[in-house]
């Protein structure tokens, strides 16, 4: 019963400081127990600091003890060793241990002990109790008085059978009843345990004691991992932050400090503003529980003892911080009763074979770094200095020093130390401080030593100050590369300065580092305002979120953009990606798309394959664009479904484009998205079928991509249309106007499509267009269809003529053109020939550009017109005497064709012409009948051969208006041809042009008086 008294009472006093979720954890964690002293002497501080490395992590392990072969509480109480001192320093588990012990005996049914007695520091007001029964009875337990006697006889006779504790209690006074049971004048076979500090350890009182000696040196790396699963195993991101934090991991080998960890890191105070628990606030803690349980005091009297204590903890002060200056964790404290000794251990070192020197350590060396801030906060105009030697590399230990220093300067622990410091004092300080930091710690140490971020930001999550956040991110532009890997404590230093950013975006940018999932959730969580990326590659870090996201509890993050023209790839993994966010946020009812809105806003098109992916997931990512975006179709679903779930994705696109698929499967499914967006509208009255036919108008930009610029698909789609039109009795053709506007020039092969299509289409048109005839039909319902399309024709186009079968073909169909709108202007009284005359009026008629065919075609439309009218009798040249007008320049083939079709063409023109001969005929006839167009010619363009053949022709002729027409023509240039003497004095007869000759060409044999009367009509090329 008492054995359980007191566990339950020790029980209840940790439970006053625990969170109600983790009260039911308070079991054993097992303690490094061991027969022989392995306390390490660090003379010391060795510093290997390398850019952005883990602090110290080598001397921070070298604290947490190894278990090797470990004892246990149990291998205490079986052991046959009469006498046991368990020795440790503060808080490191003595008073666990014992208690584990008198829990274990408590629990036993056929135990070998039949009683135990546990005396812990209380029992020191009864050390002059006058007998061995009362100490056993009136001050532990007290049994029934019928039983008093027999017990304390069976106690005696059988001491072998009897566990006495004595946890703490080493001021004994000689001859006292605690002395004769540790001396074993009483109860002479009982085993005595007792626990001391090991500076106690060379007290008069146990060197003489015949002993076993048991060393706790606190919890084992696995220890400290169990004990904070079962105290913080409830809150996964708090475990994650302590455990990855290597100076609360290493100083939790102390167990009195991990509970104190553990008690206050989920501590919230409702009365306050939250705000971060940093590792500053956690040590002032630690400190204020440790002087209170020292000085035996209650919470409410900490502030006023500590003010009391004030001169016996300031010298501890200075101690720490001169011994830290000097590299050193040894010291000497004269004064062996004060409040030094809560946190301090003793270590002696044998100096020599007869000395020894007894020396003190902090239980930890963080909490010498920790009392050194204390120091500097008590003497601030020490501060400037210490920030210049931290960028010395003598000194540079001293940097473990500022986080503390920033901490106790933050406003929010000021609460906690002004029974130490005047608070005005530490105000006036954190004023000035700030500023004078981030000056030094922006300074270049060296040049091999680049700015050390992740310090910056411990620093900075310490002082919990909003504005020195905000003047670091100013100095660092707002661009944050580890380029290291992280712990959760550094992420939440991190996430902390980023997140006092309300105003700017920060980019952060983890590509070369590794961070834990918990880090990882603090930086997706921590603002709205970053900007976060990776991996370098877009992918990898698509792929890294869909890994990722369901595994954090919150998203408010943006990511880096990932831009890319065309790269369906990317698009799979961003569909895959909101598919899996999708499906999570319905699992847990939180939101996390928004969050990764940055990322999808990376493709300039989005590509889908409608066969594989449904158009829901599309709608998704399409909601989260800031802006209207293409869609790139590779393959087309034809189910209903689908259909209707793409016209919900319409008013999130900007242009529709399509691929990889037949014209066929491509036409019906527009023509499916056009009828299901009619009837939507016909229901709802959503203008669906304007927003469709806005998506499917292009720019030429897309002209590879669209389905849009292809006519024969918008002449099918019309072709479809107009018959569902014909089957439902509705109107749709209006509302797909802009649709067909897209292409510049319209483009049919009449021999395959119906010229009533085309018609369907050109009224549709807000402006006349050009259209271009692939192939034509002769079909006299054809020609009439056609006649029609004309008033919304702008210029009339014939595809390729070059062959003589088509361009036959094509002067055919324009002819039947002709007489169709001559014949029907005639009965009708429309106009239809002055508009097949406009059509048809430009001057590289029929075709877009200038062609070397132009007047083979027109020439050979002249002769069917002329063949015709011939054997009719009727009059059509007229109607297309615009037609002939069109050519700047005539170009004939003498070898081919007939000069007198191009004389009567030349009789049409209402201006001169220049004419280029290619070939000229072998046919004397010919060529003479070529001389009678030359009135009719502004300029001849002749081949030298030509030329040549034309000089002799002209020669022969000795028609004297003949020679000065030709010699106008080719502007008396002669150069190129050979002359005989009576050719030249032929032509040099006619005064009206002055000739140019080459005599070198020329076979001109003459003397020079005959000459001399011609010069000045002659110019020589030189």
């Amino acid at each position: 019963m008492k054995a359980n008294k007191i566990l339950n009472n020790q029980r209840k006093c940790f439970c006053k400081y625990l969170d109600d979720k983790i009260q039911g954890n308070l079991s054993f964690i097992p303690l490094v127990l061991k027969t022989d002293s392995v306390m390490k002497t660090h003379c010391k501080i060795k510093l290997k600091y390398k850019k952005c490395k883990k602090l110290r992590p080598k001397k921070l392990r070298a604290y947490i003890p190894n278990e090797g072969q470990a004892l246990s509480p149990e291998d205490l109480l079986r052991w046959q060793d009469k006498n046991i001192l368990i020795i440790g320093k503060p808080g490191v588990g003595k008073t666990t241990v014992v208690q584990e012990m008198l829990r274990l005996w408590g629990e036993k049914d056929g135990r070998e002990i039949d009683y135990m007695f546990y005396f812990d520091q209380s029992v020191l007001a009864h050390s002059s109790v006058a007998s061995l029964e009362a100490l056993l009875f009136d001050v532990y337990s007290k049994p029934m008085e019928k039983d008093r006697k027999e017990v304390f006889q069976d106690i005696e006779e059988n001491s072998e059978n009897v566990v006495i504790v004595f946890d703490g209690v080493t001021d004994l006074e000689e001859n006292s009843i605690l002395w004769k049971i540790m001396d074993h004048d009483l109860l002479p076979d009982a085993k005595i345990v007792i626990t001391c500090r090991s500076e106690e350890e060379d007290d008069p009182l146990f060197s003489d004691w015949p002993t076993q000696t048991v060393y706790v040196q606190g919890f084992s790396a696995d220890s400290i991992r169990n004990y904070y699963q079962k105290m913080l195993g409830h809150d996964p991101v708090l475990l994650e932050v302590v455990l990855k934090n290597q100076e609360l991991f290493s100083l939790s080998h102390v167990p009195m400090y991990a509970f104190m960890v553990a008690a206050f890191i989920p501590f919230k105070n409702d009365t306050e503003n939250n705000h971060q628990h940093t590792v500053t606030e956690m040590y002032i803690h630690i400190f204020r529980l440790t002087v209170m349980t020292h000085g035996g005091k209650k919470i409410k009297e900490i502030d006023k003892y500590l003010g009391e204590i004030n001169d016996q903890i300031h010298p501890l002060m200075k101690t720490a911080f001169s011994a830290t200056m000097h590299k050193t964790l040894n010291f000497n404290i004269c004064d062996e009763t004060n409040i030094c000794h809560a946190f301090l251990k003793n270590i002696t070192l044998q100096d020599s074979v007869s000395s020894a020197t007894t020396y003190c350590a902090f239980l930890h060396n963080t909490m010498q770094e920790f009392f050194s801030a204390l120091w500097l906060l008590g003497h601030p105009d020490e501060i400037e200095e210490v920030l210049q030697l931290c960028q010395t590399e003598e000194h540079k230990h001293m940097r473990h020093v500022l986080p503390f220093l920033c901490g106790l300067l933050s406003e929010h622990n000021t609460r906690l130390l002004k029974c130490l410091f005047p608070e005005d004092q530490i105000k006036k300080t954190s004023d000035w401080f700030i500023e004078k930091l981030l000056d030094t710690l922006f300074q270049p140490q060296s040049e091999s030593e680049e700015f050390d971020l992740l310090y910056v930001c411990q620093c900075l999550y310490e002082l919990q100050s909003p504005k020195a956040c905000l003047i670091f991110l100013e100095k660092m532009n707002h661009r944050l590369e580890p380029e290291v890997d992280l712990d959760p404590h550094q992420c939440c230093a991190l996430s902390y300065v980023i997140g006092q950013s309300r105003d700017k975006e920060v980019y952060l940018n983890l590509e070369d580092c590794t961070v834990a999932d918990v880090g990882m959730d603090m930086m997706l969580s921590c603002s709205p305002n970053i900007r976060l990326k990776t991996c370098k590659k877009p992918l990898k870090q698509i792929t890294f979120f869909v890994e990722f996201f369901h595994k954090s509890s919150h998203c408010n993050c943006k990511l880096f953009e990932m831009r890319g023209r065309y790269d369906p790839e990317k698009c799979n993994a961003l569909l895959d990606l909101s598919s899996h966010v999708k499906n999570y946020e319905t699992q847990t009812g939180r939101s996390y798309l928004p969050a990764l809105q940055s990322v999808f806003q990376s493709p300039d098109v989005w590509i889908i394959d409608l066969l594989q992916r449904k158009s829901s997931v599309l709608l998704e990512v399409l909601k989260l664009q800031t802006q209207k975006k293409p869609v790139y179709l590779r393959r087309c679903s034809e189910e209903e479904s689908e259909v209707m779930s793409f016209l919900q994705c319409l008013p999130y696109i900007s242009k529709l484009r399509f691929s990889d698929q037949s014209e066929r499967v491509l036409s019906r499914f527009l023509l499916s998205l056009f009828i299901k967006a009619a009837e939507i509208e016909t229901q709802t009255g959503k203008q669906m079928l304007k927003l469709l036919s806005s998506v499917c108008t292009s720019s030429s930009g897309y002209r590879w991509t669209c389905m849009f610029f292809d006519w024969d698909f918008l002449l099918d789609l019309c072709s479809h249309v107009k018959n569902y039109e014909t089957q439902t009795g509705r109107n749709y053709l209006p509302a797909l106007q802009s649709v067909f506007q897209s292409p510049d020039e319209w483009i049919i092969d009449l021999s395959q499509r119906k010229s009533s299509v085309l018609l369907e289409v050109l009224k549709l048109q807000t402006e006349k267009k050009p259209v271009n005839l692939r192939r034509c039909s002769e079909e006299e319902s054809e020609v009439m269809s056609f006649l029609q399309c004309l008033p919304y024709i702008s210029q009339l186009r014939f595809w390729d003529i070059s062959a003589k079968e088509t361009r036959m073909s094509a002067v055919r169909f324009l002819l039947n053109l002709c007489v169709a709108a001559v014949e029907t202007d005639r009965d009708v009284g429309t106009r239809f020939w002055t508009l097949l005359s406009s059509v048809c009026s430009y001057k590289t008629f029929p075709f877009e550009e200038v062609a070397v065919v132009q007047s083979d075609f027109l020439l050979d439309l002249y002769s069917h017109v002329k063949n015709y009218e011939t054997h009719t009798g009727r009059n059509y040249l007229p109607a297309l005497q615009s037609v002939f007008q069109s050519p700047d320049e005539w170009i004939i083939d003498l070898s081919q064709r007939k000069i007198s079709v191009l004389l009567e063409v030349l009789k049409l023109q209402t201006e001169k012409k220049s004419v280029k001969l290619r070939r000229c005929s072998e046919e004397e006839s010919e060529v003479m009948s070529f001389l009678q167009c030359l009135p009719y010619i502004s300029q001849l363009r002749l081949s030298k051969k030509t030329l040549q053949e034309l000089v002799e022709c002209v020669y022969e002729a000795q028609e004297e208006k003949l020679t000065e027409c030709f010699l106008q023509k080719v502007s008396g240039d002669l150069t190129s041809c050979s002359l005989s003497w009576e050719e030249f004095h032929y032509f040099l007869q006619h005064r009206i042009q002055q000739i140019t000759v080459d005599f070198r060409k020329s076979n001109i044999h003459c003397r020079i008086s005959e000459i001399l009367p011609f010069l000045n009509r002659i110019q020589f090329k030189r």
